[in-house]
């Protein structure tokens, strides 16, 4: 990390995380993160990753706060490099239930993929049953799951909520079996508006990961988004395995212990 990142992260620890120095933080970096972006382009270059969103899409939200949502889940994806052997990209909704949208293979490239998410995400309503979203997310993501998680690529999930799920005891298991599963190198938590950041930090690999805001607007969308994309350009350049080759985020993923890669 560069000491003006280190400084913002200084000025996150300060204390108790009220509002006024939660805003500057997230201003902070997001100052940041633009400046060195443009100083050094690799800063966020994201290697090759399968990257689920498991999105609220209860009554709370409301319609006009989900299209935030979308736009948030685009501008990150946006960022990584779509295909069959770079990144790919995949969906999970829930409300009083939990859905696969769409897998990590349906979407190959940026073409089809931003206009999935945005506007295309529907929105639905009802309960916030997040121990659902937390068990279909370990189970789609299993060997030959609904989500079609590639062998050999980092896998991520970013859950995005604004309440209290629907049953916190529930939530808190589906939460300690995802994480024991293994299947996930990270799980990040965004809480926006009324989020239980207990439950936040459950669901999240690590208190790191976890990602609050109390507002729901443009601005702080925005921020949060740019927070986000920084945590996970840091991880994913660890967590990449070059396979060789002029490109170093360049990943060829596997199936059946075969390279999918042409010579």
């Amino acid at each position: 990390n560069s000491p003006a990142i280190g400084y913002c992260k200084k000025l996150k620890n300060t204390g108790v995380m009220n509002k006024w120095i939660f805003a500057t933080f997230l201003t902070c970096l997001f100052t940041v993160v633009c400046s060195e972006s443009r100083q050094n382009p690799a800063v966020c270059t994201i290697g090759g990753i399968d990257l689920v969103f498991v999105l609220d899409v209860s009554g709370s939200i409301g319609a006009a706060n989900f299209q935030m949502i979308r736009e948030f889940a685009e501008q990150i994806s946006g960022l990584l490099d779509i295909g069959l052997r770079r990144s790919l990209v995949g969906v999970i909704l829930f409300g009083s239930g939990a859905n696969v949208h769409f897998p990590v293979t349906q979407h190959t490239s940026d073409a089809t993929l931003l206009p999935a998410i945005n506007p295309n995400l529907p929105y639905s309503g009802g309960g916030t049953n997040t121990a659902d979203a937390l068990n279909l997310l370990r189970i789609a993501g299993q060997a030959g799951g609904d989500l079609k998680l590639r062998p050999g690529v980092s896998h991520i999930a970013i859950v995005v909520t604004d309440g209290e799920s629907s049953s916190f005891a529930l939530t808190m298991q589906a939460a300690s079996s995802l994480h024991a599963s293994g299947i996930y190198d990270q799980v990040y938590a965004v809480g926006v508006s009324g989020a239980d950041v207990n439950e936040l930090n459950a669901i999240a690999s690590s208190t790191s990961l976890v990602f609050f805001t109390s507002t729901f607007d443009n601005t702080a969308i925005t921020a949060l988004q740019e927070s986000v994309t920084q945590q996970l350009c840091n991880s994913t350049q660890l967590a990449v395995t070059p396979t060789g080759g002029a490109d170093p985020h360049f990943v060829c993923p596997l199936k059946n212990g075969q390279s999918l890669c042409f010579s």
